[in-house]
C-alpha cells in the first residue's frame, strides 16, 4: 500500500483510476503477437496481411476526423465507450470467419470503431484533469499510462504463448475481445468534465462542420501544430518499417521457432514499462523536450541501418528490442510536448488531425512494405526506414520551443 502511496501523486488515483485498471486488461490483449503467424498459417502472403492493416487505415481517412469533432460536440466518454465496446464484438468476430474478404471487411469495421477512441480517449482525460485544477498530472498520466499498458502487455505475451499452446491460434481472436469489453466496462466508470449541449441535428451538423473547419485554420497557422502534424506524416510512415509484417518473417528466417514469439512480445513490452520513466528523467536532463525527441530519432537511423550487416539471431533480436523501446522513449515526451500547442476546445478534433495522417500513411505503407518484403524479403526494407526518419529530425528542429 505504501508502494501505490509513493507511486501516486494526490488525488491522481482518484481521478485516473479508471484509466489505469482498463490498461490491465492488456493481460488478455494477445492478438498483437500472434496475428501474422495466425494469417501465415491460413496461407495469407505478406502482401495480404498487408491490406488487411490498409482497408483499416481508409476507415480512418474517412472516419477519423468527423468522429473527432463528435467527441468534441457529444462528450468524449460517449465517444470512447461506443468505439470501445464496438471493437470487442468485433475483434470476437473474427475467430469465425477465414475468409480473405469478410476479414477484409472486419478489418475496416475494427478501424472505424477505433477512430471514435483515438483523440477523445486523451481529450477525455486531459480536460479532466485541467478542470479539477490539476494539471501537474497530465505528464504523471502521460508517463504511467504507457508504463502500465507495456507491462499489461508484457503479460500478454506469456498468457497468450500458453493459451495458443494449449488452443491454438483461432483462440486469440475471442480472448481480445472479451479484454477490451472488459476495457469499456472499466472506464465507463471515469468521470468526465463535459457541458452536453442541447441542439437540434441542424445545429449539430452546422456546429460539426465549424470545429473541423476552425481546428483546420488553427492548426495551419500555429507553427509548431503544423510543423509536427507534418512530421507526423513521416513518423507514421517509419511504423511500417518497424511493423510485425517485416520484423516476424525477419526472426522466423533467422530460426525463431513460433512459440517463442509469445515471450519475445512480452520482452519488448517488458522494456515499454521501464522506459517512460527513464524518457521522462532522461528528458529533462536535455536542453528541451523537443531535443531529446530528436536524440531519439537521431539513434533509431542507427539501429534501423544496423540491421543490413546483422548475420545471426541474438544480434538482431538486441536491435529488435532496443528499436522498439525507442518508441516508447518518444511516445510519453512527444505526447504532451504537442497537446502544450493545443486550445482544450479544439484538442480532440486537432489530435485527431495527427491520426488521421496515421490513417494517410497506413494506407499504402503496409502494402509496399509488404510487397517489397515478399520480394526481395524483410532484411533489405527494414533499413530504408532511414529515409523517413531523417525529415522527421529536420522538422523537429524548427519547431519553436514556447508552449501556449
Amino acid at each position: 500500500m505504501k508502494i501505490f502511496k509513493n507511486f501516486f501523486k494526490k488525488n491522481e488515483l482518484k481521478l485516473l483510476w479508471p484509466f489505469y485498471t482498463s490498461n490491465l486488461f492488456y493481460i488478455f490483449f494477445i492478438y498483437s503477437a500472434f496475428y501474422v503467424l495466425y494469417f501465415r498459417e491460413l496461407g495469407f502472403s505478406l502482401l495480404q496481411i498487408g491490406a488487411f492493416i490498409s482497408v483499416g487505415a481508409i476507415a480512418g481517412i474517412l472516419f477519423e476526423i468527423p468522429t473527432g469533432a463528435i467527441a468534441d460536440i457529444y462528450g468524449r466518454k460517449f465517444s470512447t465507450l461506443f468505439g470501445t465496446f464496438l471493437m470487442g464484438i468485433t475483434i470476437f468476430l473474427m475467430f469465425f470467419f477465414t475468409n480473405f474478404y469478410i476479414l477484409l471487411v472486419l478489418f475496416f469495421l475494427l478501424s472505424v470503431f477505433y477512430t471514435f477512441i483515438s483523440g477523445a480517449e486523451e481529450a477525455w482525460t486531459v480536460d479532466l484533469l485541467k478542470s479539477k485544477k490539476k494539471e501537474r498530472l497530465i505528464d504523471e498520466f502521460y508517463v504511467k499510462d504507457p508504463s502500465i499498458v507495456n507491462l499489461s502487455m508484457f503479460i500478454a505475451g506469456i498468457i497468450g504463448a500458453i493459451i495458443v499452446a494449449k488452443f491454438g491460434l483461432r483462440a486469440i481472436w475471442p480472448v481480445t475481445g472479451l479484454s477490451i469489453i472488459l476495457m469499456g466496462i472499466t472506464l465507463s466508470f471515469g468521470k468526465e468534465h463535459f457541458i452536453r449541449k442541447k441542439q437540434h441535428l441542424k445545429e449539430h451538423t452546422k456546429e460539426f462542420f465549424k470545429q473541423s473547419k476552425d481546428s483546420y485554420k488553427y492548426s495551419k497557422k500555429n507553427k509548431a501544430i503544423s510543423l509536427i502534424l507534418f512530421a507526423s506524416f513521416f513518423w507514421a510512415i517509419s511504423f511500417a518499417f518497424s511493423s510485425d509484417i517485416l520484423w516476424i518473417p525477419l526472426l522466423k528466417n533467422f530460426g525463431l521457432q513460433d512459440y517463442l514469439f509469445g515471450f519475445i512480445f512480452s520482452a519488448t513490452f517488458a522494456l515499454g514499462i521501464f522506459a517512460p520513466f527513464l524518457a521522462r528523467k532522461w528528458s529533462r536532463k536535455t536542453k528541451s523536450k523537443k531535443q531529446f525527441l530528436i536524440y531519439v530519432v537521431g539513434f533509431m537511423c542507427l539501429l534501423s541501418f544496423s540491421v543490413f550487416f546483422i548475420n545471426s539471431l541474438i544480434p538482431l533480436l538486441l536491435v529488435y528490442f532496443i528499436y522498439l523501446s525507442c518508441f516508447d522513449f518518444f511516445g510519453p515526451i512527444n505526447r504532451p510536448f504537442f497537446q502544450g500547442f493545443i486550445p482544450s476546445k479544439m484538442r480532440a478534433t486537432i489530435t485527431s488531425f495527427r491520426q488521421f495522417i496515421f490513417s494517410i500513411t497506413a494506407i499504402f505503407t503496409p502494402l509496399l512494405v509488404g510487397f517489397l518484403a515478399d520480394k526481395v524479403g524483410p532484411k533489405l526494407v527494414i533499413p530504408l526506414g532511414i529515409f523517413v526518419l531523417i525529415p522527421v529530425i529536420l522538422l523537429y528542429n524548427k519547431i519553436p520551443e514556447n508552449q501556449k
